[in-house]
């Protein structure tokens, strides 16, 4: 069984691995823009690692999308308006941490 920790630490895995993807883009972008120059190598496995992160990220989001709460049983994020990087549980509120 999940715990509400679990879930903020899936959240917060994707929501670093969508920032930091998202910064490798930029990075190529501006050597695609001749800004400046990357290595072929460095390039390459940026390209890998940005494309990566996004899938990562992409599974990430579908899975927390539909983990149900520990406490109540039903979808943690929400499921007619989820919010995906939620800190509490939309239907019945409780926090990583909470006690009673």
């Amino acid at each position: 069984m999940l715990s509400i920790r679990l879930i903020r630490l899936l959240q917060h895995l994707c929501h670093g691995l969508l920032v930091t993807s998202c910064l490798m883009i930029l990075v190529l972008l501006g050597a695609i823009a001749h800004f400046y120059t990357l290595k072929l190598v460095v390039g390459n496995a940026m390209t890998l690692l940005a494309a990566y992160g996004m899938l990562g990220s992409g599974v990430l989001l579908l899975l927390i999308r539909f983990l149900p709460c520990p406490v109540c049983g039903a979808t943690f994020v929400g499921k007619s308006e989820p919010e995906l990087f939620t800190d509490s549980c939309k239907n019945c509120g409780r926090q990583s941490g909470d006690e009673g």
